[in-house]
């Protein structure tokens, strides 16, 4: 059974290191940036996080 994307991203809320976590001001400028294209929101969002995710993991070595 796959897991829901949802479910997935609720169940890391409150778990993220703000270092790591994306700040308000970010989403806005993301939202500005992509108003009228839900798809490349997204798509920009995700690939924020992964950018994130790799400099936490970098952080950590």
């Amino acid at each position: 059974m796959m897991t829901s994307v949802i479910k997935l991203a609720e169940s890391v809320q409150g778990n993220i290191p703000d270092a790591y976590d994306m700040e308000f001001g970010q989403m806005v400028e993301i939202i500005y940036e992509y108003e009228n294209n839900l798809f490349d929101m997204v798509y920009c969002a995700f690939q924020f996080g992964y950018l994130q995710g790799t400099r936490r993991k970098k952080d950590e070595k």
